[in-house]
C-alpha cells in the first residue's frame, strides 16, 4: 500500500502526555519512543505521510529508504491500534471521496468512530446505522445493478421482485446490527461508571465494539454482552410469532419476513463459541459463574 497521499490524525480521544499518548475512550496509555513522538508530533490531520517523511527523514541517522519503509509499519501498525485514522487526499474532491469510501473494503486499514458519552440511544443508532450501511453498501449495489440488466434484458417482473426482497435483507441487516451495537455501547457507558467510553472500530466485514472489560462488574459486563444479540433476536422472533397468529396478505408476508429473518439470525452470536457467546461463556468459565 502507497500511503504517500494519506493524511493520517490522531483519533479525538487519543492525547499526547509526556513520553506516551492516553487513550481516554480506553483508559489506556501507550508508550512512545523518540522516534514514535516526533512523528505523532507532526500528525496534525493536514500533513499526510509522504510530507511527515520529507520533515522528518534529517532527523535520523537512517538510511532514508530504510526509514520510509519503517514510517510506513509505524502508521499501519498505530492505525490498526484505533490510534490515527487515515484519510486520502486528493486534489479532485470526488476522486478523493470515492477512494475514502473504498478505503473502507481495504484489509489493512482501520477507522475509528467516536460519539460522545452522553448521546442518547437514538444517536449512537444512526451512528452505527451509517457505519453499518457504508461496510455492506458494495454488497447490495453489485446486484442491484445485476438485476438491473437482467429486467433491462428480460422485461420480467420477477427481477424487481427479487430486487425488493433483496432490498429488505439488507434493510434488516443494517438496522439490526445497528441496534445489536447501540445496545452494547449504551448498556455499557449506563452500567459500568467510568470515564472511559469505549470506542468503535471497523475495519472489513468487521464491526466491533471496544470497551475495558475491567470497568464493568461481573452481572453488568454479562448484560451488556448479553442484550446485544439478544433484543433483536427476540424481535425477529416476535415478527415470526404475530405472522403465525394473523392472515396477513402474501405480498407484505414475505419482504418482512426477509427483513426480519436478519434480526433472527442475531440469536446465533449467542452460541457458546462464537461471537458475543464466546464472551459470556469465557466470562461464565473462568469465574465459575460468580462474582469477579
Amino acid at each position: 500500500m502507497n500511503i504517500n497521499n494519506w493524511i493520517p490524525k490522531l483519533s479525538e480521544s487519543v492525547k499526547g502526555i509526556d513520553n506516551a499518548l492516553y487513550d481516554t475512550d480506553l483508559d489506556l496509555t501507550i508508550p512512545l519512543n523518540n522516534i514514535a513522538r516526533i512523528i505523532i508530533k507532526e500528525m496534525d490531520g493536514k500533513n499526510t505521510c509522504g510530507d511527515i517523511f520529507e520533515k522528518t527523514k534529517d532527523l535520523f541517522s537512517i538510511d532514508n529508504e530504510i526509514y520510509f519503509i519503517d514510517l510506513k509499519e509505524f502508521i499501519l501498525m498505530i492505525n490498526s491500534k484505533g490510534i490515527i485514522n487515515l484519510r486520502y487526499k486528493n486534489y479532485y474532491p470526488l476522486i478523493e471521496e470515492a477512494i475514502n469510501f473504498i478505503a473502507q473494503y481495504h484489509p489493512k486499514l482501520r477507522f475509528r468512530y467516536e460519539e460522545n458519552k452522553d448521546a442518547g440511544f437514538l444517536r449512537v443508532f444512526f451512528l452505527m446505522f451509517n457505519i453499518v450501511m457504508k461496510q455492506v453498501f458494495i454488497f447490495w449495489f453489485i446486484p442491484t445493478i445485476y438485476l438491473i440488466v437482467l429486467f433491462y434484458l428480460s422485461q420480467s417482473n420477477q427481477f424487481l421482485f427479487l430486487f425488493g426482497n433483496m432490498t429488505m435483507a439488507f434493510s434488516g441487516l443494517i438496522s439490526s446490527f445497528a441496534l445489536h451495537e447501540a445496545i452494547h455501547i449504551k448498556l455499557y457507558r449506563n452500567k459500568c461508571e467510568n470515564h472511559a467510553k469505549g470506542c468503535v472500530i471497523v475495519n472489513l466485514l468487521s464491526i466491533k465494539f471496544i470497551r475495558p472489560e475491567y470497568t464493568c462488574d461481573f452481572k453488568s459486563s454479562l448484560l451488556v454482552t448479553l442484550m446485544g444479540p439478544l433484543v433483536p433476536g427476540l424481535i425477529g422472533c416476535l415478527y415470526f410469532v404475530l405472522m403465525t397468529m394473523s392472515n396477513v396478505n402474501q405480498i407484505w408476508l414475505v419482504p418482512f419476513s426477509f427483513f426480519f429473518f436478519s434480526y433472527v439470525l442475531h440469536l446465533l452470536f449467542l452460541i457458546p463459541f462464537w461471537g458475543d457467546g464466546k464472551s459470556l461463556f469465557t466470562r461464565l468459565f473462568y469465574s465459575g459463574g460468580k462474582e469477579t
